[in-house]
């Protein structure tokens, strides 16, 4: 049993600098974790930020003793690719017994632990209770760092009541809660698991913030320029389980096509529902270009053991939310034909490195081991290109298709001529059983097509990066939050404000995936305060409403740009609105941040009030002014073919939705710089409607409203042609 101390942890801190070729495993290991967070943004999280260093709030730590034990080696006589840097430590602590409590104000009351075990490289948490009420938030920071885990709402709150967090390079962090006057109990909240890092009595921090963790005969998949590969690529995640080891993994398409979040990696990554419970799958941790900068890691926690085969080393885990858009998460494709192949590759994070690649141009061999009957797995003697080491484990033999054939069991030492890496094969491990917790295709086959080939599939919107933004604020403007009469000009006031909105004007049609904006004082009074996004059209004010989603207050952050994704992208035309509906209770606070524009004599942001829209009132006059608000969107809807920004289709003119309903868009690779006319026939050859565009956008909409139910001819002139389409209209 661990030894619990009250009292200040203190740890001094020695920088040193070395060649690599001299550097300790220890200093390896540490760079592990230092470079880990050096780039971390945070698993799924939601706005807020902790306040105990603002208050300066005492802190109470918890010490944790650790054994004077650790690995020598991570090459393990078994060969098993996995990487172990921390020990596992049992506790159990929670705000019912440990910490301190503090009454911030009337409307607010904090918790705060610190946990410290002196000279450890990093701390990770799982918490084994896991529920909390909403409008509760918890964080988790480094003593000696302002970086931040969090926050961790009740929209973390897990099917099994489990809450990993990733490790932080600190031998002392803090854990925070806030609780809002208006939650009456905060939940539940309980501390069960703490990996320790490995000791080391120096601390190794390399120069250039760079990543040399791994084996030098490693390649940087970013550096390996084939289009298909580098879609490929984001289907791979780097995995800590257990807050001590780290693998690799794939998240893998099933034949429902539905981006259930699986993963695949290795049984001795994976062993039970324990440590399933407790891994954390980083997506994303690859550098931006050949040479180039780290990106941030983005990550998601807890999953549950679907389906685990020790005599095939394969673990099928399925994670416990949806990977995040924004992650760029491509779902694998497999081949479990058993057909022979040459040339082979695996993506991995070797040592927990960034994306590597390691290339195999020859045939794949048959290979067996443990005297089992059959040739259960594919050999590998050598890579042309790259390596694989610990950390490897669980890695995806992809073939020159780009579908995955089979996953990284074990193998020799890195950069050695000959490593004979060792891939259980995939279709060996297919119907190993009955039992479905022994066997992968009744998870990754779940409608039993009986399905040998299954290609990779790409969700259609997780292109944020490349949405095309739409605002009226740029750096020029100056940002106002005027307050009037206990309220705001651009918020809560008490004129009795209703809604706000913001006049967007496009040529053409856009579908909306986000929306930005910039929030500037917020108080919730209640779990249930909310606000409704909504997207109406409309020449002059709001006018027909075409979408809308519930907001919780609490959720937002003040003081900050807030991303809001729509839970579907929503087809826009020409002349829009975006903005809030207040369901807000009596003392609650919500403004924005607005720009004032009297010179331009152009008024985009609207206020509603009981008896309709009108400019933003300042108490004395109507204003000229935009609201600070961005609107993220694209020209086209995407399919799992096509790059970002790319045009999706194979001719240079094409119409969607096909069906249509109230309208049909007219899409065109490229702006027409000549006029165009849009004709559509019934099936007799009469004309039907007729739509001419003098100075075309890329894209734009034609109504169809008016026309009956039934097939038509859509006819579009151009400067590259006639081009017909056979549309079909429902209602």
């Amino acid at each position: 049993m661990q030894k619990r101390k009250k009292g200040r942890c203190i740890t001094i801190l020695f920088l040193i600098f070395t060649e690599r070729k001299h550097m300790s495993s220890r200093l390896i290991l540490l760079l592990v974790i230092i470079l880990h967070f050096e780039f971390l943004v945070a698993q799924v999280n939601y706005p807020g930020r902790p306040i105990g260093r603002d208050h300066n709030l005492p802190v109470s730590f918890v010490k944790i003793e650790r054994s004077q034990s650790e690995p020598a080696s991570n090459e393990s006589s078994d060969k098993y690719k996995t990487y172990r840097f921390a020990e596992v430590v049992r506790v159990d602590i929670s705000p019912e017994k440990d910490g301190s409590w503090h009454q911030i104000s009337s409307s607010l009351r904090v918790w705060i632990l610190g946990i410290c075990s002196p000279g450890c490289s990093s701390i990770g948490l799982t918490f084994s209770h896991y529920r909390l009420m909403p409008g509760v938030k918890v964080f988790v920071y480094p003593y000696h760092s302002s970086n931040y885990l969090g926050a961790f709402t009740f929209r973390n709150n897990g099917r099994y009541g489990i809450l990993p967090v990733s490790p932080l390079p600190d031998d002392s962090i803090i854990i925070e809660m806030q609780v809002p006057s208006y939650a009456e109990i905060y939940g539940n909240l309980r501390l069960g698991m703490v990996g320790l890092g490995y000791p080391i009595s120096r601390r190794y921090q390399y120069p250039t913030g760079d990543s040399t963790l791994s084996a030098d005969c490693n390649v940087d998949v970013t550096c390996y320029l084939n289009r298909e590969l580098q879609t490929q690529k984001h289907a791979v995640c780097k995995i800590i389980y257990e807050n001590s080891g780290l693998c690799t993994g794939t998240l893998v398409n099933n034949t429902a096509w539905n981006g259930r979040p699986l993963i695949l990696t290795s049984a001795h990554c994976i062993k039970n529902e324990s440590a399933a419970q407790s891994a954390i799958f980083y997506f994303d941790y690859e550098r931006e270009m050949c040479d180039g900068k780290i990106k941030p890691l983005k990550s998601v926690a807890g999953s549950h053991l679907l389906a685990r085969n020790e005599e095939y080393d394969f673990a099928l885990v399925e994670v416990q939310q949806k990977i995040p858009l924004d992650y760029n998460p491509v779902y694998a494709g497999w081949n479990v034909t058993g057909q022979p192949f040459a040339q082979s590759f695996t993506i991995h994070h070797p040592m927990g490195d960034v994306k590597k690649i390691a290339i195999n141009e020859d045939p794949v061999m048959n290979g067996r081991i443990f005297n089992v009957p059959n040739d259960n797995y594919w050999v590998v003697p050598n890579y042309e290109t790259g390596t694989t080491q610990a950390g490897s484990s669980g890695s995806s033999l992809f073939d020159s298709a780009f579908y995955i054939r089979g996953i990284l069991s074990y193998g020799g030492e890195s950069c050695k001529p000959f490593i004979y890496d060792y891939y259980i094969r995939l279709d060996q491990a297919w119907e190993t059983s009955p039992d479905s917790t022994l066997q992968l295709a009744c998870w990754l086959d779940p409608i039993n097509r009986k399905n040998k080939v299954l290609s990779f599939y790409q969700p259609p919107n997780t292109y944020l990066p490349f949405a095309i933004p739409i605002s009226h604020v740029d750096s020029v403007d100056i940002l106002k939050n005027t307050g009037i009469a206990g309220g705001y000009i651009a918020g809560t006031n008490p004129y009795g404000i209703k809604a706000l909105a913001e006049h967007f004007r496009i040529n053409g049609s856009r579908y909306i995936y986000a929306v930005k904006i910039h929030v500037h004082r917020l108080y919730a009074t209640s779990a249930r305060s909310m606000l409704t996004l909504k997207i109406w059209s409309g020449r002059n004010q709001p006018d027909k409403l075409l979408y809308q989603q519930a907001i919780l207050l609490f959720e937002l952050a003040p003081e900050e740009y807030n991303l809001i994704r729509l839970d579907s992208m929503k087809l826009v035309n020409e002349s829009f609105f975006v903005g809030f509906e207040f369901n807000t209770q009596v003392d609650d606070t919500f403004s924005m941040y607005f720009a004032e524009r009297p010179s331009l004599k152009e008024n985009t942001a609207w206020a509603r009030y009981d008896n309709g829209w009108y400019p933003l009132f300042s108490g004395t006059d109507y204003l000229y002014a935009a609201l600070d608000m961005e609107v993220l969107g694209f020209n086209y809807y995407f399919n799992h073919k096509n790059r970002p920004g790319e045009f999706p289709f194979e001719d240079r003119v094409s119409v969607y939705p096909n069906p249509a309903q109230d309208q049909i868009q007219i899409l065109f690779s490229a702006t027409p710089t000549q006029p165009v006319t849009c004709r559509i026939y019934d099936l007799q050859g009469r004309l039907c409607a007729t739509v001419n565009r003098k100075n075309s956008p890329q894209n734009f909409a034609v109504e169809t409203s008016s026309l009956r139910q039934g097939i038509y001819i859509l006819s579009v002139q151009c400067e590259w042609g006639v081009f017909n389409f056979r549309i079909m209209v429902n209602r």
